[in-house]
């Protein structure tokens, strides 16, 4: 179909083929290991067939020297030019590239199972979107900015922390608890709750 012969590409060590990553988890073959694993030839094939593994041996060699070269240049850090550096990021333990540097995951508040044992609204079976009246009651959900106090922090239920912050929401554009911070002065605490007077 063709015309003309398709070249071969020189075979390399699958280490070089996949990478530096690859060559740093499985390492690049060996060349003790090829000579090793010659095979044993008759007298008048030896000759030709040593010759043969040894240039491969000796390849091989240089293929894993140019793999741990890439392996050192891709662990050194690399600094680019037009670029402001601390003087500290120069010391010798910085230029060493430690590895991509993960967040750890936030801490979203205690699992359903002790939610449900904890959560004050839960265990009285109180709704907390009835108290959007209960100044005193939102104020212990509220930070010294105004924010709503995370899960994490309040260890409500996900149902009663979603109902809590909308409680909160509501009280403040109705103008009872302040926008950016906390409930201070105790007269304003005074509000009727829709759960306690019924």
């Amino acid at each position: 179909m063709f015309p003309f012969v398709i070249p071969r590409l020189p075979s390399l060590p699958r280490s070089v083929v996949a990478g530096p990553s690859f060559a740093r988890r499985f390492g690049a073959f060996s060349p003790t290991c090829v000579r090793r694993y010659a095979p044993t030839t008759q007298p008048e094939q030896g000759a030709e067939q040593g010759d043969a593994y040894e240039r491969l041996a000796s390849s091989l060699d240089s293929q894993s020297a140019d793999v741990e070269a890439v392996l050192t240049m891709e662990r050194t850090r690399r600094f680019f030019p037009d670029k402001a550096y601390a003087p500290w990021s120069q010391s010798v333990d910085n230029r060493e590239f430690s590895g991509r540097q993960r967040k750890s995951r936030r801490i979203l508040g205690p699992s359903k199972k002790v939610a449900m044992q904890v959560d004050p609204f839960q265990l009285n079976q109180i709704d907390p979107l009835d108290e959007y009246r209960n100044i005193q009651l939102l104020n212990e959900y509220v930070t010294e900015t105004g924010r709503i106090v995370r899960r994490a922090q309040s260890l409500l239920t996900w149902r009663s922390q979603r109902r809590m912050g909308k409680a909160i929401r509501r009280a403040k554009a109705m103008g009872l608890i302040p926008v950016w911070s906390k409930v201070k002065n105790e007269r304003m605490m005074v509000g009727p709750s829709v759960t306690l007077n019924k």
